[in-house]
């Protein structure tokens, strides 16, 4: 499937699980190389940066949450620039930033604001969907850290600690592919500065302080979630502290009880009542319970 926008000055060509014959069109289109069809058609799950005379073509994955797999997964795109054409591919349908920016530029408005520009203001504008459809995907991370902050002094702290490790793998996922981008996004820089006038490396650089911005936002949650498991896990030291000081101050009250009704089944003392028994077994559990109790140890 080929979708194709222009006007005057830039071109967007979109490809979705492109055929030989689409690239052929492309070919004829950008004189792209053999070497770059190759990889298109083998559908290749690398993350790559090709530089030509006339045009770059680099591979990168956006990270997407799976709504069933309950995961950061990615989603490879590929985009090809020249100096007035603008080209993306995909093996799928479904990527979202994409399939909304073509349903905007069914607007005039939309389609002068996005190719009216430099090729460059151009890709401005579409590589700054890509990350604002990152940052909302970062959406669901941010409200299960609140849903865990409202939870931690609440609920079981091994629940609440299985939570945080759940989420907290999410988050790494996603650092992880999107770190890979931003290497790749890099190295695209450096190759397409000789493709581009200088004027563009602005454009190239409020790309990269957006794409610190979602790192900075993705190691908060993680300093975030680093600190939530160490209050929920000093909670729970502290509540099996609290449990073991129970039983022990249980075990030292009573053991004379104990200790002298195990005599009394030994025969011991059997020249004693049953009432005398009770007060024998049981004071003393009750003069150490009131003197723990004084000296404010239980």
């Amino acid at each position: 499937m080929i979708h194709k926008f222009s006007n005057k000055n830039n071109i967007w060509i979109d490809l979705v699980n492109p055929s030989l014959n689409d690239l052929s069109f492309l070919k004829k289109e950008i004189f792209i190389d053999d070497k770059v069809i190759n990889v298109i058609l083998r559908k290749a799950k690398r993350n790559v940066v090709y530089s030509f005379e006339n045009y770059v073509y680099f591979i990168f994955a956006l990270p997407k949450w799976d709504e069933i797999k309950q995961e950061s997964v990615k989603e490879e795109i590929s985009i090809l620039v020249s100096k007035d054409t603008i080209v993306t591919i995909r093996n799928s349908r479904n990527v979202i930033p994409i399939n909304e920016l073509i349903e905007e530029c069914g607007k005039q408005e939309v389609l002068d604001e996005f190719l009216g520009g430099s090729i460059y203001e151009a890709f401005y504008y579409l590589f700054g969907k890509l990350i604002d459809f990152c940052e909302r995907q970062l959406a669901h991370v941010e409200d299960k850290i609140v849903h865990i902050e409202e939870i931690v002094f609440k609920y079981s702290k091994k629940s609440v600690l299985q939570k945080l490790v759940t989420v907290k793998r999410d988050v790494l996922d996603f650092n992880r592919i999107f770190l890979l981008l931003t290497l790749k996004f890099n190295s695209f820089c450096f190759f397409v500065k000789n493709l581009w006038p200088e004027e563009s490396m602005f454009y190239l650089e409020e790309i990269k302080s957006m794409n610190n911005g979602v790192l900075h936002n993705i190691k908060h949650s993680i300093d975030l979630l680093d600190y939530l498991e160490e209050i929920s896990e000093s909670l729970m030291e502290e509540s099996n502290l609290r449990l073991n000081r129970i039983f022990t101050i249980l075990s030292f009250i009573t053991w004379p009880t104990l200790l002298i009704l195990s005599m009394r089944e030994a025969g011991i003392w059997e020249h004693l009542s049953s009432v005398q028994i009770v007060l024998i077994a049981f004071v003393p559990a009750i003069i150490i319970y009131i003197v723990l109790k004084i000296k404010k140890l239980i």
